[in-house]
């Protein structure tokens, strides 16, 4: 019978966040959907990964809203959560620890009419609160028509949601480190925020991307391993890195393999990679190299 090479690609909401990429977000600029949303009588959740600057002053997580209606998230001076909801505003208990990315969510249960916080926990709750807004969504300032008086949030931010039901706290840490597909149940707005280039935060969800104002991508720096020619390996008495011999035991005449790597050294000569010290006399010459 035949045999069909193939190879299925994907990701399930199961994998891990990674922190970098990230959408940075320099204190003057914002992400924000051309697409609206409307928020009138809907439950919604909205939950983001942040890590901002120094906190000099409040800052704008999340911003929804025209007309006079407000829906906003912000983290204070004083690293606690707040939310605006119209005229109305509710201020979290917890102090939050920034030194790495933190999980934040603000949710509204139209149904029991109450406004929640969440970071490690349930941060505060406010009952009688509803919200009947619509606008373009907005990362990282706030959206009033005066630019004299928008704020900026100034950090990285990840893993955007935006839910048309208000998740519990089980629900929240169930999905909280995971990736998700854009296709989990009441899911109206995914944004990763990862992609690292580009002036778009895409939207897996249903395609309202973010388009980028101000705000550019955080990097992560490279990772690599030094090798000190001056230092010899106190095990081996080698110089570099040897890898074992039964990786490459196997191939032959028949078998191709690929070794790719980036190097950056400011020796004008030294060797890169060999199996042999690439002199002619060496015992089975013609099968090693030396780069």
């Amino acid at each position: 019978p035949s045999t069909t090479n193939f190879q299925v690609m994907g990701e399930t909401n199961e994998s891990n966040i990674l922190e970098a990429p990230s959408l940075q977000l320099g204190g003057s600029g914002y992400a924000y959907s051309e697409a609206r949303r409307n928020f009138a009588d809907k439950s919604v959740t909205i939950e983001v990964m942040i890590k901002p600057d120094e906190l000099n002053d409040d800052m704008p997580i999340f911003s929804h809203g025209s007309d006079g209606k407000l829906l906003q998230l912000w983290v204070t001076k004083d690293k606690k959560l707040k939310a605006v909801v119209d005229d109305t505003m509710l201020v979290g208990k917890n102090v939050i620890d920034f030194k790495s990315f933190k999980r934040v969510a603000l949710v509204l249960d139209n149904e029991k009419k109450k406004l929640y916080l969440y970071s490690d926990g349930q941060d505060a709750v406010l009952n009688d609160v509803t919200y009947s807004g619509y606008g373009h969504i907005v990362f990282g300032a706030t959206n009033l028509s005066d630019i004299a008086k928008v704020s900026y949030f100034k950090g990285r931010m990840l893993q955007g949601r935006i839910w048309n039901r208000a998740l519990d706290l089980a629900t929240l840490n169930s999905y909280g480190n995971q990736l998700l597909t854009g296709y989990e149940m009441g899911l109206t707005d995914y944004y990763p925020m990862n992609e690292g280039s580009g002036n778009y935060a895409t939207d897996l969800a249903q395609g309202a991307h973010l388009m980028l104002e101000g705000a550019s991508w955080a990097l992560p720096r490279g990772m690599s391993l030094k090798l000190d020619k001056n230092r010899v390996n106190e095990k081996t008495q080698m110089k570099g890195l040897q890898l074992k011999n039964e990786y490459f035991s196997e191939f032959n005449a028949e078998k191709d393999y690929t070794l790719m790597f980036w190097f950056r050294t400011v020796d004008k000569t030294g060797t890169l990679f060999s199996s042999g010290s690439g002199r002619k006399t060496d015992l089975g010459a013609k099968n090693n190299f030396f780069i």
